[in-house]
């Protein structure tokens, strides 16, 4: 497979993906609701996640991205509400508006040292994250451009991603 397209997977619970994906298309696995778990190989040559690519997958719990990947597009992985954690991938440059906004059960979130973008609410009502680790240190971290939402106070019940624990590699 060499691109996923648009709103091409509806009905299943599982992809795989081998060496040879290069970009999973805007809306792929779009409202694909009943997909659980996304698998890439260790030799997969994924690029890029496209904007709405998993949209409203919501029994989605499981997705390693792999290392090639450079970009996740505006809403990917919108109301994955089963998705419990996320680990981005080194290499990642961008993270898009909305990517992982609305997934109600995120509790955790890793972001490596590459990310020199995070968009606009992108993690925007995902009220249940209590730990954000970056894999750099707090100048670097405060180096990467990011949607105004990082910079809010923490109210109750109120949707601001501030209200974590942020934590920086110590190195």
């Amino acid at each position: 497979i060499l691109g996923i397209d648009n709103n091409s997977i509806r009905y299943t619970s599982l992809a795989e993906f081998g060496g040879y994906s290069y970009k999973i298309h805007d809306y792929a696995f779009y409202l694909c609701e009943y997909l659980q778990k996304v698998t890439f190989e260790q030799n997969s040559r994924v690029t890029s996640i496209g904007k709405y690519a998993f949209y409203n997958c919501y029994y989605l719990t499981s997705i390693n991205l792999p290392g090639s990947v450079s970009s996740i597009g505006s809403f990917a992985f919108y109301n994955c509400s089963h998705l419990t954690s996320i680990v981005i991938p080194n290499g990642v440059l961008t993270i898009g508006n909305c990517a992982f906004a609305s997934c109600a059960s995120l509790t955790s979130v890793s972001i490596p040292q590459s990310v020199t973008i995070i968009g606009f609410q992108a993690f925007y009502n995902s009220f249940r994250i209590q730990t954000i680790f970056y894999d750099g240190n707090y100048s670097e971290w405060a180096a990467v451009q990011k949607g105004n939402e990082w910079n809010c106070e923490w109210k109750n019940g109120s949707s601001c991603v501030i209200g974590y624990t942020m934590r920086y590699n110590p190195y």
